[in-house]
């Protein structure tokens, strides 16, 4: 793992920001293939703001020449026009945009694709803000040094390897709920890494997840599941040449941003969602670090 100087994430003075997707169903929406639809509202939950960084999703649920037009929270649109998303990947929010305590995220869309699609939704990537006497990721309760440490999903399977994998089965059954006790030492989750175990290439359109947080009662960090290649660091390590070739699957995403804290004698919970067309064997990292007492 590559460390670098630590500058502590600080929301404002009062607040605790916790990593969340906002996300927009438009495959199960009821639109037609090719629809335009105008003034789509996610609703606000009424008791935290969000702030909005990323927008997820695009060739998934856009046709190639559709497009995206995103409001702020005063009704005003973000670009003097609407925005060739359909084979963007990711699209930045610089700055980060506030919708406060009440506001929706209002948003455009042009030519959407629900023909044939097996996952389609528009992803809203930041955090809830809410009033709290604490910041992500929690401090611990005893001074620590930090170890770099991985839990990896599932058991070792014959003729695959000893490490742990888990089989993703074909799409259509239920979801998997993985569990992980933390017994003897905190553990902060910087980033979340899933790989095919026999080609090594990073999964994408393989399943959707979601990751609970450990606070009682836990919260989801999303209100829906996300799609692997949007969860997943898949493009560290990468080559230039092959983040061009695969620009809408090789993604530079780092959930959970803020990181979060696991305090031991909590469970680490993540629920996997079969999209894969035939059984695939999978290796998911949750990577993060242990603290250590010293």
């Amino acid at each position: 793992m590559k460390c670098f100087p630590e500058i502590p994430y600080a929301p404002p003075p009062g607040y605790c920001d916790y990593p969340y997707y906002q996300t927009y169903d438009v495959l199960n929406s009821g639109l037609a293939n090719g629809a335009s639809p105008r003034s789509v509202d996610i609703p606000s939950d009424g008791y935290s703001q969000f702030i909005l960084r990323a927008i997820l999703g695009m060739p998934d649920i856009l046709q190639a020449n559709g497009s995206v037009q995103v409001y702020d929270a005063k009704i005003k649109p973000m670009a003097h026009s609407e925005l060739k998303l359909a084979g963007c990947g990711i699209y930045m929010m610089v700055p980060e945009r506030l919708y406060p305590l009440a506001s929706d995220i209002t948003f455009d869309l042009s030519l959407v694709n629900v023909s044939g699609q097996p996952y389609g939704k528009l992803l809203f990537l930041g955090v809830k803000r809410i009033p709290e006497n604490f910041s992500n990721p929690k401090p611990s309760i005893y001074n620590y040094a930090e170890l770099p440490y991985s839990w990896l999903l599932g058991t070792a399977i014959p003729g695959v390897g000893t490490a742990p994998f888990i089989i993703i089965p074909v799409a259509g059954g239920a979801p998997q709920m993985y569990n992980f006790p933390i017994l003897n030492y905190d553990f902060e989750l910087l980033e979340i890494r899933a790989v095919n175990a026999v080609t090594g290439v990073p999964c994408s359109g393989v399943f959707a997840a979601r990751i609970w947080d450990p606070d009682f009662p836990p919260r989801v960090l999303m209100d829906s599941p996300i799609l692997d290649r949007y969860l997943i660091n898949n493009a560290d390590g990468a080559t230039n040449a092959d983040l061009v070739a695969n620009v809408t699957t090789r993604i530079p995403v780092t959930f959970p941003t803020p990181s979060m804290l696991y305090p031991r004698q909590s469970i680490l919970q993540i629920e996997i969602t079969s999209l894969a067309p035939v059984p695939t064997i999978v290796q998911i990292e949750l990577r993060g670090i242990q603290r250590i007492p010293r």
